[in-house]
């Protein structure tokens, strides 16, 4: 639930000396949102009144869910209710959609008194609505008191045409006002404009007085409306709230840019009024802006407001960049621009257009245009809707924006999220464009046939175009003088024209010549560190050109057609599921012949199984070859993480932009001195964006067998299969699960870690606005191929490939004692499966075995095997009342649990071990170790039996 108050709200904005506007702060201690005022003074007709309406975004409020409080301080410094409406209780008055007016006399205690008030509003079952509530008066009302609220009207005028211009004015007098009259100034200048004898005003009504004014030069104004009446009881009220006009020069010409995909609508740009903090920056091309040199008044922005809003004040810059876009998410310096509006803007209801004048106007100077809005503010207002327009290219990113609703997350922060958006506002520019001409012309290589897609840009500016399947372009808007043009093509060299003159509406013809770079064959091979060639490494040549090949069954690769001598580096990545992506820089200015050697992954046994045979002598474990294994951590723990609100739908995911059919998961946990609870495991899907899918879950489980300190190995009941995953672990208490960070094996990338914090809803957000740290989560699988977002077309990777090498495996028993884990190498072999022979000479406990994978000096993490309970365990009664107590396995069972009125167990050192007063039928004897305990039961009669448990 959102809750707004404002100096100049959305019913009339009446700010008089006992409006609460100016000096309200949030309810705090009190329940639900609003505010409490100051202390006032209550006169001796004490009178709270206020206007208020509920909406939500799907519509008005119900009733039904809304509560409504008014408070009172007493002379104890305590809050009396004074009034409410609560779901249940019947009311004269309702909370609805629309704009209604609460009046309350407060009982007679509060007369002459100096008190707080604090009114309050909350919904009990959501958090979908919001308030609004303006013109908040308390205390006495004076005899003879008006004031000015919203002056409104056109925003854009020209010179010489009579502009009409409307002021509400407020009786706050419950009798009628005669005479007085309205003066129109120019914030800016202190120059009065024109003015208007006032009618007469009703009591305790509004009354929209008309003022008309025809300007006679060119700018920016700052319009007020001032109310002056002899015997007016307070002139602090008597001036209205600023309209900002722009008055549009002769030549004046009224640009938009609305070249996108598709339009939207969005909160977020320009200004973000849905925050306490934000700054938005938006780069806007010089082809859009039509000139290469111009003067700009004035921009304007489409909205959308269900209800009228009065802004607080943001502030607006503009600079010119050499950057084409905000791809680098990184804010241009605010010492690069120019601050053109400081103020505040009126936003009528339904779709209008928001103008900004410029309180001078820009020389613009043909670079590529960035605004930027500042805004910082106790206040945020919900439902400001901008119109947008989505970028043709997926990746052109024309918008950046940090906000936050906690102060200080943005201004003065190093370490502020910046969101990169590819959207713009629509957005229309009045420029002055002085004399102009155009500019046409063909580009040819030097055969003389046509390029297509150069793109030619007046020097000194980033005015372009670009050629068409002729060659040809034109560039319009090109301003008077001397002008060359430069011409870039991909794979072409860079070339500059001639100098040519451009006259005032001509046309001037400029055509250039290109020649092409040389091409080149990049060849090789990669090999493994025996030197056996690697099959099916996908190979992806990215620098000046992106070009890819696969290598053959002898690991054999070619690429021809690839562009040298550009000066630019090429990347080669080679990337094959059973050894780490490989980088490599190279330069190309010949034919090339490169050979690779490629690291091996110490892929992890799969899952050990461990069989004891029937006679109980020995024990199978067994286990299956390597898999392919997903990963982006290192291994090693830097860190562990976690959230205090756990649940289902909290935690950390690892995502894998893998064609695979996964069989296993693993991920890594510390300790949490208070207990886990449960871990969940989740698959989901990936958008072809290759972020998590959150309404595409492939697999869930619950309640997984987990070991802190160590890997937890998770083993699928079944195969599934995903073009593109994420592996997401959840936690019923604090995860604390382990983070890496990056290496040279394993380099951080955004998109590969993701998480879902102390939310109520599964919200994933990338791990880089956390930190560029890995999640220790894993997945094993079968590859199937390259994943569907892919560029480059490879088939799957089987088992037996070539180069795959061959691993030994170290077997290791372990011994599962109380609160510790003992390990001991009992086998080394080339096998998939070992019989442990001496399983009949141990000692009864619980036991493991784990499976370390090697590949001659690497070696896997450890896989391990269920556990076997190997139990001796008898029970002897040693006093002779019977109880019902048996053994089964490790657990002692009751009978009849419900006849027990307590259970103590203790080891044979008085330790207690269990003291219960409910017991279960079943009581885990598993983690108390070996020798014997003492079992006493007690039960509803007060009678004791006591047991001897030999373990």
């Amino acid at each position: 639930m959102t809750f707004v108050l404002k100096e100049y709200g959305a019913h009339s904005g009446t700010m008089a000396w006992y409006s609460t506007a100016s000096y309200a702060e949030p309810t705090q201690d009190l329940p639900g949102m609003g505010f409490k005022t100051n202390y006032v003074k209550l006169g001796e007709n004490p009178n709270i009144s206020f206007w208020f309406k509920a909406y939500t975004n799907s519509g008005a409020a119900d009733v039904n869910q809304m509560t409504a409080t008014v408070r009172v301080s007493n002379d104890e410094g305590e809050w009396d209710e004074i009034w409410s409406l609560a779901p249940d209780k019947t009311d004269s008055i309702s909370i609805t959609g629309d704009w209604q007016q609460l009046k309350l006399q407060l009982p007679e205690k509060y007369k002459g008194k100096t008190a707080r008030v604090c009114i309050a509003f909350y919904a009990k079952e959501s958090y979908d609505y919001n308030l609004m509530i303006d013109d908040v008066l308390i205390g006495t009302p004076p005899s003879n008191d008006a004031a000015l609220a919203i002056l409104h009207g056109p925003t854009m005028a020209n010179p010489g045409k009579e502009q009409t211009y409307t002021v509400e004015v407020v009786n706050n007098s419950e009798t009628d006002i005669e005479g007085g009259k309205i003066i129109v100034s120019d914030d800016f200048t202190g120059d009065e404009l024109t003015q208007v004898n006032c009618p007469k005003l009703a009591g305790n009504a509004t009354t929209p007085v008309e003022v008309k004014w025809t300007p006679e030069r060119a700018g920016a104004y700052r319009l007020i409306a001032t109310y002056h009446n002899d015997g007016d009881a307070d002139e602090a009220n008597n001036t209205s709230s600023q309209l900002n006009i722009v008055v549009l020069p002769k030549d004046n010409r009224s640009v938009i840019d609305n070249k996108g995909k598709e339009w939207t609508g969005a909160m977020r740009l320009p200004v973000d009024f849905n925050s306490y903090e934000c700054i938005n920056q938006t780069i806007y091309r010089a082809s859009d802006i039509g000139s290469n040199k111009g003067t700009i008044n004035s921009i304007a922005y489409l909205t959308a407001l269900k209800t009228p809003y009065y802004s607080d004040n943001f502030k607006l810059y503009v600079a010119e960049t050499d950057k084409d876009d905000l791809s680098d998410g990184v804010f241009i310096p605010d010492s690069e621009f120019v601050k053109v509006f400081d103020g505040n803007i009126y936003f009528p209801t339904g779709t209008n257009t928001m103008v900004i004048p410029f309180e001078k106007p820009y020389d613009y100077k043909g670079g590529n245009l960035v605004v930027m809005t500042t805004r910082k503010s106790d206040n945020f207002m919900y439902g400001i809707y901008y119109k947008l327009w989505l970028c043709k290219d997926e990746g052109d990113i024309r918008s950046l924006s940090s906000s936050s609703l906690i102060p200080g997350k943005v201004f003065g922060n190093d370490n502020k999220v910046i969101d990169k958006i590819g959207a713009f506002p629509e957005t229309l520019f009045n420029i002055v464009y002085g004399p102009v001409g155009e500019l046409g012309g063909k580009i040819t290589d030097k055969d003389g046939s046509p390029v297509k897609g150069a793109k030619v840009t007046v020097t000194g500016s980033k005015l372009s175009a670009v050629t068409d399947a002729e060659g040809q372009y034109e560039i319009s808007g090109v301003a008077v003088g001397d002008v060359s043009v430069a011409v870039t093509a991909h794979g072409y060299r860079d070339a500059t024209s001639a100098v040519s003159t451009v006259s005032d509406g001509g046309k001037t013809t400029i055509n250039v010549s290109l020649e092409a770079y040389p091409k080149y064959t990049v060849k090789g091979k990669f090999i493994n560190d025996e030197g056996t060639g690697i099959s099916n490494v996908a190979i992806t040549l990215e620098g000046y050109d992106k070009l890819s090949a696969i290598t053959d069954n002898n690991g054999n690769y070619t690429i021809p057609g690839v562009t040298g001598q550009t000066g630019v580096e090429y990347v080669l990545t080679a990337e094959q599921p059973y050894f780490y992506t490989y980088h490599n820089q190279i330069s190309v200015n010949a034919d090339l012949s490169k050979d690779f050697e490629l690291d091996y992954k110490a892929g992890k046994a799969q899952q050990p199984t461990a069989i004891v045979s029937d006679d109980q002598k020995s024990c199978s474990v067994s286990w299956g070859i390597p898999l392919v294994e997903y990963s982006h951590d290192s291994g090693v723990a830097k860190d562990f993480v976690g959230w205090q609100n756990a649940g289902e739908q909290i935690g950390a995911g690892a995502c894998f932009k893998q064609n695979s059919e996964i069989n296993e998961v693993s991920f890594y946990v510390g300790s949490a001195p208070a207990g886990h609870g449960k871990f969940n495991v989740y698959i989901f899907g990936l958008l072809p964006d290759g972020k998590p899918n959150k309404n595409n879950i492939l697999f869930t489980a619950k309640d997984i067998p987990y070991v802190d300190n160590a890997w937890t190995t998770y083993k699928l009941p079944y195969k599934v299969k995903a073009d593109g995953f994420m592996v997401f672990i959840t936690c019923d208490g604090f995860m604390n699960i382990g983070v890496s960070e990056p290496t040279g094996e394993y380099p951080f990338a955004p998109g590969q870690c993701y998480y879902a914090g102390d939310g109520f809803s599964v919200q994933f957000s990338d791990m880089q606005t956390y930190g560029n740290l890995h999640f220790m989560i894993r997945a094993y699988g079968k590859d199937l191929g390259a994943w569907k977002g892919s560029e480059l077309s490879r088939g799957p990777v089987s088992e037996d490939f070539a180069g795959r090498k061959s691993a030994t495996y170290d077997v290791y028993r372990l011994t599962h004692e109380y609160n510790k884990i003992e390990a001991e190498k009992v086998a080394s072999v080339s096998d998939t499966k070992w019989t442990d022979a001496g399983y009949a000479e141990l000692e009864p406990g619980r036991y493991s075995y784990s499976v370390v994978a090697k590949y001659g000096s690497k070696e896997s993490i450890e896989s391990i095997s269920q556990i076997i309970d190997k139990t001796s365990t008898s029970v002897s009664n040693v006093n002779s009342d019977d109880a019902g107590v048996s053994i089964e396995g490790d657990d002692l069972v009751l009978s009849c649990p419900e006849l027990i009125k307590e259970v103590t167990i203790a080891n044979v050192s008085g330790v207690i071990l269990v003291n219960t007063h409910s017991p279960e039928a079943r009581i885990s004897l598993r983690d108390m170790g070996k020798g014997v305990l003492i079992v006493n039961v007690k039960n509803n009669n007060g009678k004791n039996t006591v047991f001897k448990v030999v373990r």
